[in-house]
């Protein structure tokens, strides 16, 4: 018998309040407003393919438009936001790995939940006479949870379409993220609501302290230098309204197939360019120049050895398939918006520090 959180709903009972007629037009509902979220609304409302009515929610997001948690909103209301939507993203997770292995840490539990009780909330809410089933763009997923099994012709790890979830060598962000794709796909089943899972790869700009280009950006600024690997070595990167670009593609994709589909759920990677470190560094020396005055600061190799696992490259047929391409202009101004805003962090850190010192001394 499934939990309380996961088990069938009554067929929902239509709202006098808000009668709901899926011929409104192509609204979209983002929900969570973070780097990947935020890219999702800008891809959508930037289509030119087709017209969206784009509302977003986020209780921590200024440029929200309504900010509020989806779980708080009555279910008069959230039944006339879900009213003629074409697509329902949720992004609503944290997405810091870090946060995953603070002991005692209960974040994958707690997304878990919330996502079992959106789902059923949007069958609730859901007309039951209607031949559309609602579909959830789920982005929950990780692409280091697939565990690299191929190799790229220049011998380089690789993960595609096929790789599976990592076992033995997933650490508890990954696990996490490999639960939350079986769970998606038995919500889907249960509710009979539509989901894509998607496992998405590094998205910039991205503005956590922990993420690599915030690291070599504080080197930068107090020690004058940034070591980097050097070789072949990097991340497959991808820009956040790239990333929007690939929801939207898929969700043009499926709109273009009759009405009367059965709920289904696909898991989705999504992929992106491979950009090699001594790239990162050569953003970090160019941006940091420019915000500190020094004239010189170093890009140095590191002599410590680099863990293999970051030759690894990231590819899917499927995306190609939908003609999605990452874009390397946008991912390197990703880059240099994340060492920009790292970068006034720094120096406002540094300030506090040694409030009688400018940053630009020693030039």
């Amino acid at each position: 018998m499934p939990p309380a959180c996961l088990s069938p709903r009554p067929e929902p009972e239509q709202s006098l309040l808000f009668p709901m007629s899926l011929s409104a037009g192509k609204k979209v509902l983002v929900v969570g407003l973070g780097a990947v979220g935020s890219g999702i609304a800008a891809a959508f409302r930037n289509s030119t393919a087709t017209a969206y009515d784009v509302t977003t929610m986020d209780p921590h997001a200024p440029d929200a438009k309504l900010q509020t948690g989806i779980l708080e909103v009555p279910k008069e209301e959230l039944c006339a936001l879900l009213d003629g939507c074409v697509e329902i993203v949720y992004a609503a997770e944290p997405g810091n790995r870090d946060d995953y292995t603070t002991a005692g840490s209960t974040i994958a539990r707690d997304n878990a939940a919330r996502f079992a009780s959106f789902v059923a909330l949007v069958a609730d809410c859901w007309p039951a006479a209607s031949p559309m089933r609602p579909h959830v763009a789920y982005a929950g997923g990780s692409w280091t949870r697939r565990e690299a099994v191929r190799v790229t012709e220049s011998g380089a790890p690789l993960v595609d379409d096929e790789s599976p979830a990592k076992t033995t060598s997933a650490n508890a962000y990954e696990i996490a993220k490999s639960e939350a794709e079986a769970a998606a796909e038995r919500l889907s089943a249960l509710h009979r609501v539509s989901i894509t899972f998607f496992d998405w790869i590094s998205v910039v700009p991205n503005f956590a302290p922990n993420f690599t280009i915030a690291k070599m950006t504080e080197a930068a600024l107090r020690h004058g230098k940034v070591e980097y690997s050097e070789g072949d070595y990097g991340r497959p990167l991808l820009h956040s309204e790239d990333a929007g670009h690939a929801v939207v593609l898929l969700a043009e994709e499926r709109l273009k197939e009759a009405a009367d589909q059965p709920a289904t759920f696909e898991s989705v990677l999504v992929p992106g360019a491979f950009t090699h470190f001594r790239e990162f560094a050569r953003i970090v020396v160019e941006e940091t120049k420019k915000v500190s005055g020094r004239s010189s600061i170093l890009a140095t190799p590191q002599t410590n050895p680099t863990p293999e696992f970051l030759r690894t490259r990231c590819s899917s047929r499927r995306m190609q398939d939908a003609s999605f391409t990452p874009r390397a202009d946008m991912i390197e101004a990703g880059l240099r918006e994340t060492c920009r805003v790292a970068a006034e962090r720094v120096e406002k850190e540094m300030l506090k520090e040694s409030p009688e010192q400018g940053t630009s001394e020693g030039n």
